[in-house]
């Protein structure tokens, strides 16, 4: 291999096929070497996308969260506001650089991210500092590294092999799972055992069906050949009875020639079941429901869709949270940050379910969430007359107001019977002779006559004296 070549296959993308060995025996390339697993298969970069559980795990994760809207929202005092205009939207939600859209950039990224453990995008900000176009990178051609000093930077090398230092604030960085928080880690760097296996026997399977489904077997003959004429009757019986659509022919044996089958049958290897345990395996890895990986062996309706909530809670909302973060801290200033931030709506996740869309909204509006213009602006429909009002249900009332109501009640059932009213007399009434005189009444009165006198007295002493 002179100098060019090597400059080449150096520079070349990592992942791909070597190109230097037969079809059957291709493996994945692998940085550095470390990938080598105990099947003898060697993964690494974006191959094992030729693996199809891993395919459709990275391509359920990545197109849905691709899908889903983004959104800046602003806080103003108690409200929240949605800012349409924001340039964190524009390049989230509609064009990263004005040649990708948002979906493709957006799951790209997802894919780098779940199969190198990093996606990177570095930023071109405009005079004022704010962002103004987001340009991928091939993960495998970024070094991240600090500098003497201390610094984070990244290194990105070029199709000509030129270095370009990226300071950390003018690059997007999206990690997986990490030791140290600066780099990821590669799933299929861990999962090389895993994958190397499956690998390994989809090209078991391939070659076997490729070989005519027959098994692997020997020609025997008591005569002495030499190289010649083995490579010559390996020739003619290959050219007649290998391949699948040559299953079955009649074999003609001459010159005491012998046929002789060695290989296990298919079903003492458990090929099938060993190839849907795979499956579950790389599910795990990238936490996917095997039911999306069309693994239905245990599915039923009523587990399918605890499923797939477990699917958004507890693979969906992590990588969620990880874009949001990331675009938080390099899209926003330092001082929008306060009162700004980037929202990924898992809401959009149900566009297509418009029965469990409704039931949502009709939820939110009987509990005063949602008012009915809010239900229509999350459906694109024009605003109506008093649509703004926020309703509750007239059977729900305050906690306080009822405790206090049953505490009234309470004290009604316990309270002492009132004393029985006595009307009282009618003082213009004539006295009834015949009724017996009241004791209390004739003290009573005694009393309020006694009181009269004194009073009396004392006016004439007080009148006597003035006189005098």
């Amino acid at each position: 291999m002179n100098v060019r070549e090597m400059i080449a296959r150096w520079i070349a993308p990592r992942g791909a096929f070597d190109d230097d060995k037969d079809d059957d025996d291709a493996e994945f390339v692998v940085p550095g070497g470390k990938n080598a697993n105990a099947s003898g298969a060697v993964l690494a970069g974006d191959a094992p996308l030729a693996l199809s559980a891993v395919w459709g795990s990275v391509r359920i994760i990545a197109e849905a969260i691709g899908s889903m809207p983004v959104q800046v929202i602003e806080r103003r005092g108690d409200r929240r506001e949605v800012i349409d205009g924001h340039i964190a939207s524009w390049l989230l939600g509609v064009s990263p650089d004005e040649e990708l859209t948002s979906v493709d950039f957006i799951e790209s990224l997802m894919a780098h991210a779940l199969l190198w453990g990093n996606g990177f995008a570095s930023i071109t900000r405009a005079l004022n500092g704010s962002p103004s176009a987001l340009h991928l990178l091939q993960p495998h051609r970024v070094h991240v590294k600090r500098t003497d000093a201390g610094a984070l930077i990244y290194e990105v090398r070029d199709d000509a092999g030129y270095v370009d230092t990226v300071p950390a604030a003018d690059m997007l960085h999206l990690r997986g799972l990490s030791y140290d928080g600066l780099i990821g880690y590669s799933v299929v760097t861990y999962a090389r055992q895993s994958f190397g296996m499956a690998h390994r026997m989809e090209t078991f399977g391939a070659s076997f069906f490729g070989n005519g489904t027959h098994p692997a077997g020997v020609l025997t003959t008591d005569a002495k050949l030499d190289q010649v004429s083995v490579d010559a009757m390996r020739k003619q019986w290959e050219a007649v009875h290998k391949g699948a659509r040559k299953a079955n022919k009649t074999a003609i044996l001459g010159g005491g020639l012998k046929w002789q089958a060695m290989t296990m049958p298919m079903t003492d290897a458990q090929f099938l079941e060993s190839r849907r345990f795979q499956v579950l395996e790389v599910a795990r890895w990238f936490r996917v429901p095997p039911h999306m990986l069309a693994e239905l062996d245990r599915a039923t309706h009523a587990n399918v869709e605890q499923e797939n909530l477990a699917f958004v809670t507890h693979c969906l909302l992590a990588w969620v949270r990880r874009l949001e973060a990331a675009c938080n801290l390099k899209l926003l200033g330092r001082n929008q940050r306060g009162f700004q931030r980037i929202k990924i709506n898992l809401d959009g996740l149900l566009r297509g379910d418009i029965k469990t869309r409704y039931e949502a909204y009709s939820i939110g509006r009987q509990n005063g969430i949602l008012s009915p213009n809010d239900c229509r602006r999350l459906e694109d429909l024009n605003p109506v007359p008093g649509g703004d009002d926020y309703h509750v249900q007239t059977n729900l009332a305050p906690l306080d107001l009822l405790r206090e109501k049953a505490q009234a009640e309470i004290d009604k059932l316990t309270a002492p019977p009132p004393a029985p009213v006595v009307p009282a007399a009618d003082p213009n009434a004539p006295a009834d002779p015949a009724a017996p005189a009241d004791p209390a009444s004739a003290a009573g009165a005694d009393g309020r006559k006694a009181r009269i006198d004194e009073d009396a007295r004392r006016l004439q002493l007080v009148t006597g004296a003035n006189h005098a």
